[in-house]
């Protein structure tokens, strides 16, 4: 561990040198300004936030498997590239599905379009991203969706198409969250500029995991029932425990944004309770359909659980 002197200034003032290797990587020069936290374990600076006017270049080869395609231009989004050239012989007769990936990539356009070559150049301004404010707009979506979920059960009127089209804003929110994130975990700068460590920052992250989850969730519940009748009784209950199952992600959401670690708790301990009253109920009506519903159910009530574990711990 290296160490610095503290080094008088003045009558009121002290200074210590910073390392030349941290200036270069923070592109720093003489007369930038500084700033600096007071923390219960010492001091924190953080370098004035200046946008990187560098771009970062990445190559795809259009694939016949789309999905693997799908799969690499949304890693390299997260990851933070500014220029994509997309190459391939199969371009022009795979355009549409192409648009219908950037779509889901916010602030990826493309520029310039030959037969062989597609450029997609990112027009993010990471000036305008709040963090919190894209969290809230994607629990926003996700409450609408369960919600959505149960009245298809409650007036029999299945709401699918509805709810995929609203997890296509959810994905799309968890996209750029992800860039943002991880863009901010690989330069201090961006850190600073949200305000946040990396625990927060890691933190964040596995809420936008868990959030994005839980979505897919409400939607696969929906798709299962769309093409199944239910008995009175299997309906009548099925949306009681359904009702249980979303107080319980309110009450984990509810305790994030306040910080409140004793309603985390109760949504933890919550956890075993739930998955039990998912298996009588599955045990009592013991149907196809049922089954797979159940499992959803409890994948809802275990990412719930792991976002009351990153408020508590």
């Amino acid at each position: 561990m290296e160490h610095r002197k503290l080094i008088k200034f003045g009558n009121s003032s002290f200074i210590v040198s910073l390392p030349n290797d941290w200036i270069k990587k923070n592109r720093l020069k003489k007369g930038d300004l500084m700033y600096y936290t007071l923390e219960n374990d010492g001091i924190k600076f953080y370098p004035e936030f200046k946008e990187e006017k560098e771009l970062k270049e990445a190559n795809i080869e259009l694939s016949e498997n789309m999905d693997l395609f799908r799969r690499e231009l949304i890693s390299v989004y997260i990851d933070g590239y500014n220029v994509v050239k997309i190459k391939g012989r199969n371009l022009e007769t795979n355009i549409k599905n192409i648009r219908n990936i950037l779509r889901n990539l916010t602030s990826f356009e493309i520029i310039k379009q030959t037969p062989e070559l597609i450029v997609v150049q990112d027009f993010f301004n990471i000036k305008e991203v709040n963090l919190k404010d894209l969290i809230k707009r994607m629990d926003i979506i996700t409450r609408s969706m369960i919600e959505d979920s149960i009245e298809g059960i409650v007036t029999k009127e299945n709401k699918y198409e509805i709810l995929n089209d609203k997890d296509t804003d959810v994905n799309r929110l968890s996209f750029m969250l992800f860039r943002v994130i991880k863009s901010s975990l690989k330069d201090s700068l961006l850190a600073s500029k949200l305000n946040m460590d990396n625990l927060e920052l890691l933190d964040n992250w596995l809420l936008v995991v868990n959030i994005e989850k839980i979505a897919d969730e409400a939607k696969r519940i929906s798709r299962f029932l769309r093409n199944h009748s239910l008995k009175v009784d299997e309906r009548k209950e099925l949306i009681k425990l359904y009702n249980k199952v979303k107080d319980n992600y309110y009450n984990a959401i509810t305790a994030y944004y306040n910080n409140d670690k004793k309603l985390a708790k109760d949504v933890y301990f919550s956890h075993d309770i739930l998955i039990e009253e998912c298996n009588k109920y599955f045990n009592k009506y013991n149907k196809g359909v049922l089954g797979s519903v159940v499992e959803k159910l409890k994948g809802l009530v275990v990412h719930t659980k792991e976002i009351s574990r990153i408020v508590y711990s």
